[in-house]
């Protein structure tokens, strides 16, 4: 077999490869979709990422256009309770997946 041959045919099986994992990734999409678990997670993920920017969003607002006095936080001391609170929240979530 010479090597115009070979990569041809490799070419081939490489196509036929990524066609099959692609129907194998639509597959497992179309599951994860359609599972109540995952539809869950996601939509909590989304109420925390929304409340946490509307937090931020209204203390920027607070602090810089109303010139309300609040406090001064620095991220090096902010940094540990946002952890904290954010393995807390994890802990709970399996606590209470399990019971």
């Amino acid at each position: 077999m010479d090597l115009k041959t070979s990569i041809e045919q490799g070419a081939r099986t490489l196509d036929q490869r990524a066609e099959a994992l692609g129907r194998e990734a639509e597959a497992a999409a179309k599951r994860w979709g359609e599972s109540p678990a995952v539809k869950a997670t996601a939509d909590l993920a989304t109420r925390l990422w929304g409340l946490l920017l509307l937090a931020f969003g209204l203390w920027f607002l607070a602090d810089v256009t109303l010139r309300l006095d609040l406090p001064n936080l620095r991220w090096s001391e902010l940094w540990p309770i946002v952890l904290i609170v954010v393995g807390g929240f994890v802990v709970v979530r399996g606590l209470a997946r399990r019971s």
